[in-house]
């Protein structure tokens, strides 16, 4: 009946680069290559795949080539099982590889238990940077080879949801085929069907497929729930539906596929409406409520807390009960499924700076989603408690695992001259408990195993993990002499074991290199001088008995002359270079434009753990505009490492202190930005108008060595090009141009530039500009949700918005943010998703000479906290005065 003992179906889409080593893993099988019919199914590839196929074609008769027009994996491998004639279908990706034994050893397995599974998969190893990773938890039940019963409890979770199968060919139109209305999980459906006849699949325990991750490779650009929310909805209800009773396999499944969506944040649709999200969840309840809790209980990976929020969902009723009586436990059916003796504080952040103990606390307790009771925090010092007040978190971004766990936030202040010990307690179901305290990677004890101990002048703060207290004492006492001895001891010993003498020698040199005067760091990133150089420039030579350095990448040192004219040499200094090692553990400021870690340290992020305790710095974060995306996960008190932050208009102040940042008022510092000292006001316009759109960190690749991967099929398929495109040479704007004598300046963001070359611009009036632009000499901004547009804001510059993709951005698939803290509908211009809408705008505003019009124009008046040129001036008295 069939020609082959195997069809291998490979779908192809532009493999020209890994094509050669995959098909040369099926010649070199051993099972000799005349038994495989290879079917190659090129997907509309517009490389040279296609020359590659031909040619391999021509050189063996079984391996059989289609070209088809583009529409997909899923159809792609459909027309090849449609078209194999091998006694099982066995699927490969174009650039992964199949170890030499994998056909031979599933032939045989398939062979002897024919009638006992339709599917048998065998282990996929994903590899990156030539090195395999982790594998996936399946494997923890399929270890021996051998035919394995969905059914039985012990295998729910071996959920093959990956391609590395092999399958029944039942014949020409009898076959299970893919669905290709999935942008995802068209792999885990198809494996489903496959094997619900039998319910059982086999497991082949000495081959490996070998799933290639190759260099800059990103995920795929369609996760999200944009895109995939109504189809994998659809597919689970529909599979649901099938049954009385749905199989606890297939449960298994379904919070698989839960788990892993909470984790990356695509599973639910935030970007709905109201009522249209109101909806989604009913009908994402309804599944939740299909699953038996054991299932939930019993998952081996998903996150602890994310378990609890299901099981809350799954209309459980009576079958969990929460305890009191011994610790705080919750019973499923009297089974003990969680048992703690006591709450949980995470402390997200904690420094000390001069005697100062500051940190941001995250309190949580899976027992709260059972209860109604309320928990109370207090500070114990010296014997006196009181109450912290505690705020409930909103995790506005990571809607991941910790967004599915009542968690409370609480700031603590202390300074420890005022006592001689502390702790914490939580008064909660009439008791009171001592919290366990677990230290972030960036707290001062993270780093202190043994003897958390970190010292200001001759004082100590110690926490004593045994008792859950913090201590302070002199070290010129006794029990201070002791615990240094014992300290240098571990030092000693902890950091030549676990990690190498430099880092030690680094910690000694900050302890014996006594400085003489107050150090400050400037900084901004590499090919950018904002805010930190003018500040710094303002600031070097000012006789206050301040040491100022300013850190400088190694690829911009030939700037030197030209930017830093008249300043000392010694006085710039190369980032991450060994100076910039000494003078960011004795720093007293670091000024930054850029307010993420890797920005100022310059130990990286992983080894700055083992100083934490030593440096004694206040970060300030200049910004490098106008925060106006909502952005909490970055730079909310709670999750950055910034102490005070530099602001310029009265939207920030309002901002910074909500409950979304909160920070203190003493902690912003009101000056405005030194960037606008250099912006005039009033100035003499140019027949310029500016288009400086955002860039989108969905259609460009990853850093790499310091560049954006271009992902060039991505981005010209986008709604964005094509939009901006059409923009760029639409007939309208072109006549709006030439009647008003006007040139527009298309000014792409840096993250984009490597897509300029992709702009075909018709019109003789639009300009592509890479270099800096002065807004002051534009007529008026064009822009979506670029900070940028602050700068037009500042001179009273009329401003357009316009957004195509608007939908895509407010589903958060453009950016990690899907939200803007000062909405386009309260912001200062007309807000247009189309290229009509916008050019329209344009036309009624040129027609005005260009003059801003209510209620934009109120909105502009006033803004800004300052509109002079003595920002550098009022930043600097602000940046002396604490």
């Amino acid at each position: 009946m069939f020609s082959y003992k195997f069809s291998v179906i490979m779908p192809i889409y532009n493999s020209e680069e890994y094509l050669p080593e995959t098909i040369e893993s099926l010649i070199s099988q051993e099972l000799p290559f005349s038994d495989v019919e290879l079917v190659l199914v090129n997907n509309g590839s517009p490389d040279n795949s296609e020359e590659l196929c031909l040619k391999y074609q021509a050189e063996y008769p079984n391996i059989k080539y289609y070209s088809i027009e583009e529409r997909g994996v899923s159809h792609a491998r459909n027309f090849g099982i449609e078209n194999a004639n091998g006694k099982y279908i066995l699927f490969l990706d174009s650039d992964d590889l199949l170890t030499p034994d994998a056909l031979s050893e599933i032939y045989k397995f398939f062979e002897k238990h024919y009638d006992e599974t339709d599917i048998v998969t065998y282990r996929i190893v994903p590899y990156a940077g030539g090195k395999p990773k982790a594998t996936h938890y399946r494997y923890w039940y399929l270890k021996k080879t051998g035919v394995y019963d969905l059914e039985d409890p012990e295998n729910w979770f071996i959920t093959q949801t990956t391609i590395n199968v092999c399958v029944k060919n039942m014949g020409k139109g009898n076959n299970v085929l893919f669905d290709t209305s999935l942008v995802i999980q068209e792999d885990q459906r198809y494996n489903l069907e496959v094997s619900l006849d039998k319910r059982t699949i086999g497991f082949v325990a000495g081959p490996e497929y070998h799933y290639i991750r190759h260099l800059g490779s990103a995920t795929n650009s369609k996760e999200h729930p944009y895109y995939i929310f109504e189809a994998t909805t659809n597919m689970w209800t529909e599979l649901f539906k099938r049954f009385d009773e749905v199989p606890h396999y297939i449960q298994a499944l379904f919070v698989n596929d839960v788990s892993w969506k909470v984790n990356r944040d695509i599973w639910l649709p935030h970007h709905y409406d109201e009522e249209r999200y109101k909806d989604a969840l009913a009908r994402v309840m309804w599944l939740v409520e299909k699953v038996d809790p054991e299932v939930i209980v019993k998952h081996p990976v998903m996150k602890y807390n994310v378990k609890f929020y299901l099981l809350k969902l799954c209309n459980c009723g009576e079958r969990i009960k929460l305890s009191t009586d011994d610790g705080i436990k919750l019973l499923l059916d009297d089974e003990i499924i969680h048992d703690t003796e006591t709450f949980t504080i995470e402390a997200q952040r904690m420094k000390l700076i001069d005697y100062k103990f500051k940190a941001d606390f995250s309190i949580s307790q899976v027992a709260m989603f059972f209860t109604d009771e309320q928990m109370k925090l207090f500070l114990v010092a010296d014997g006196k408690r009181t109450e912290i007040p505690l705020l409930c978190e909103n995790y506005e971004f990571f809607e991941g695992a910790k967004a599915y766990t009542p968690h409370y936030y609480a700031r603590v202040e202390l300074d420890i001259r005022e006592v001689d010990n502390f702790h914490f307690e939580i008064d909660c179901f009439g008791k009171t408990y001592k919290p366990k305290m677990v230290f972030a990677v960036n707290d001062i004890f993270n780093a202190r195993k043994v003897v958390n101990a970190v010292y200001r002048g001759s004082t100590c703060l110690k926490y004593v993990k045994r008792t859950g207290e913090f201590k302070v004492f002199n070290k010129h006492t006794p029990y201070g002499i002791y615990t240094q001895f014992v300290k240098f001891i571990w030092d000693c010993i902890y950091f030549l074991v676990r990690t190498n003498l430099k880092i030690l020698l680094y910690r000694w040199s900050k302890k014996l290199l006594r400085k003489k005067r107050p150090i400050w760091l400037y900084c901004d990133v590499e090919n950018v001088f904002d805010n930190a150089y003018m500040q710094f420039m303002h600031d070097y030579s000012i006789d206050d008995g301040i040491d100022r350095y300013y850190c400088i990448h190694e690829s911009n040192i030939d700037r030197i002359p030209e930017l830093f004219n008249g300043v000392p040499k010694d006085n710039i200094i190369v980032a991450t270079g060994k100076k910039h090692k000494r003078l960011f553990l004795n720093a007293d400021k670091i000024i930054t434009g850029y307010s993420n870690l890797g920005n100022i340290c310059p130990f990286g992020a992983g080894t700055m753990r083992w100083y934490y305790d030593l440096v004694n710095f206040e970060v300030v974060y200049l910004q490098h505009g106008i925060l106006h995306a909502s952005l909490k996960n970055m730079y909310a008190h709670n999750h950055c490492q910034v102490d005070r932050v530099v602001v310029s208009s009265n939207f920030e102040v309002e901002n910074f202190q909500s409950d979304v940042y909160r920070y203190h008022e003493d902690e912003l510092i009101k000056s405005g930005m030194p960037r606008y000292d250099f912006i005039k006001r009033e100035s003499e316009k140019s027949n310029k108008i500016l288009f400086a759109p955002s860039w989108r960190q969905n259609l460009v690749g990853p850093l790499i060595n310091g560049q954006r991967e271009c992902k060039d099929e991505v981005f010209l398929n986008s709604e964005f090009y094509k939009a901006t495109e059409d923009f760029l040479n639409s007939p309208k704007l072109k006549e709006i141009l030439e009647e008003n004598d006007l040139v527009l300046d298309f000014k792409n963001h840096p993250n984009f530039a490597c897509y300029n070359h992709l702009f075909n611009i018709e019109n003789d009036r639009v300009k592509l500009v890479e270099d800096r632009t002065n807004m002051d000499e534009y007529q008026l901004m064009i822009t979506d949700y670029s900070s940028m547009v602050f700068d037009a804001v500042y001179i009273g510059c009329p401003i357009l918005y316009f957004v195509p993709d608007y939908e895509q951005f407010i589903a958060g698939v453009s950016h990690g943010y899907r939200a803007l803290d000062l909405p386009l509908s309260e912001a200062f211009g007309p807000f247009a998703q189309t290229a009509d809408e916008v050019l329209q705008s344009l036309d009624t505003y040129a027609k005005n000479n260009f003059v801003p019009v209510e209620p934009y124009k109120s909105r502009m008046d006033g803004f800004f906290l300052h509109y002079d040129d003595n920002c550098r001036d009022r930043l600097y008295e602000g940046l002396k005065s604490v």
